[in-house]
């Protein structure tokens, strides 16, 4: 494959690219997305007549997108490895089992985590709290830390700095504090009459005690005229699932995000 330069170049391969629409592709993002990528110089591409890579920086590794009619072009990942020696990773999204997007049938890697989204209609009976607070900017650190000492960098989407200080601007955090400690947080986006829990987190120091619970009510009652909710769980967290299904009638899509290791 190509290793393709030039900021301009990239761009327009990539405009033209999602023009052709492509059998398979992992390329979820929107264009302002692969703008503010290019313009961070996080981004590598490489091309051939039959696909499209882009290789995205994400500090502690690289994010792999493509768009392909086939995939000949896994073949090709060991050379660019060769320039590129940091870890890979690879999430596809797809409607049950992974079928044609199974990359440990193609290269050498491993499924790292596979995650599993929920949707909810209407508000459950059990959403009124006031036990919340809107988080601000002098919560940072301590959001930053929780997350650092909670989440995975592979795999759980935790925010950058930049994008915490928005959902901080935009009063998409909310946290409850119990002895003078945050004590749990939740983050969310909302798109029109649909919300989609991004993140929820709860202080090892008070696990066990119902703050997520409260979170969870807590989220509901300021989302009292949406339509839909919707998130994503690790499909191996059992507690979990059966806690948002059962608790906050959030039921299964067969919609399923794998993400693998190179």
């Amino acid at each position: 494959m190509e290793k393709i330069t030039g900021k301009e170049q990239i761009y327009q391969l990539y405009l033209e690219t999602i023009k052709n629409r492509y059998k398979y592709s992992n390329c979820y993002f929107q264009p302002d997305s692969m703008e503010e990528w290019l313009k961070a110089d996080r981004i590598t591409c490489y091309s051939s007549e039959q696909a499209l890579l882009m290789l995205v920086n994400e500090s502690d590794y690289l994010k792999l997108f493509f768009y392909a009619d086939d995939f000949e072009w896994v073949h090709e990942i060991e050379k660019i490895k060769e320039t590129s020696p940091d870890t890979m990773v690879i999430e596809v999204v797809t409607r049950g089992e992974p079928g044609d997007y199974d990359f440990n049938t193609m290269i050498a890697c491993r499924a790292v985590v596979t995650y599993e989204r929920l949707r909810s209609s209407g508000i459950p009976s059990e959403s009124a709290s006031q036990a919340y607070f809107y988080c601000t900017e002098k919560n940072h650190k301590e959001l930053r830390n929780l997350m650092d000492r909670t989440f995975m960098p592979i795999g759980d989407r935790i925010p950058t700095d930049a994008e915490l200080e928005q959902f901080l601007v935009s009063k998409s955090v909310i946290g409850i504090r119990e002895d003078d400690q945050l004590a749990g947080f939740l983050i969310f986006e909302d798109m029109r009459k649909t919300s989609y829990v991004r993140m929820i987190c709860v202080n090892e120091a008070f696990r066990g005690k119902g703050f997520g619970n409260e979170l969870m009510k807590s989220y509901f009652s300021i989302h009292k005229d949406f339509k839909s909710f919707t998130l994503w769980c690790k499909a191996d967290n059992r507690p979990a699932l059966n806690l948002y299904m059962n608790k906050w009638n959030y039921k299964r899509e067969n919609l399923y995000n794998y993400i693998f290791i190179i």
